[in-house]
């Protein structure tokens, strides 16, 4: 299936900028995986402040990081990154906020790619490992 912010450029609903501006503000809008570890209590602030220490020095990915040095479970890392994803906001939403669309058209649209998608020979996915966004 492709991204639906793909599929809005391909019907002429959404401009490049426009789609780069949404991502930019669904990024902003996404708390940390260090954020999410705090609220869940797996992490203390100065774990964090230790943890974004060494990330700094190493370039490792946070998570990584923590698990490194011993303060979260390799175990524990699928949990965040779900905790995570579940706490990103929908980009259609977004972008009916930045006024690019409306939700009348972003609802029209997803029904019309998941109709699309249905169509579409299904893609191996179970090799595909998630993507730890920086904290």
């Amino acid at each position: 299936m492709r991204l639906f912010g793909s599929h809005l450029i391909k019907r002429g609903l959404l401009t490049e900028a426009q789609l780069v501006a949404g991502l930019d503000n669904q990024r902003r809008l996404t708390p940390t995986v260090g954020h999410i570890a705090r609220q869940e209590g797996k992490l203390t602030v100065q774990q964090v402040y230790q943890v974004l220490n060494r990330q700094a020095h190493t370039g490792a990915r946070f998570l990584e990081t923590a698990v490194a040095l011993g303060f979260i479970r390799e175990a524990e890392i699928q949990r965040l990154l779900c905790l995570q994803r579940a706490s990103r906001p929908p980009i259609g939403e977004l972008l009916v906020q930045m006024g690019y669309l409306t939700a009348e058209v972003i609802a029209a649209e997803l029904k019309r790619a998941l109709a699309e998608a249905a169509d579409e020979p299904q893609a191996r996915t179970d090799s595909v490992q998630p993507i730890e966004p920086a904290a």
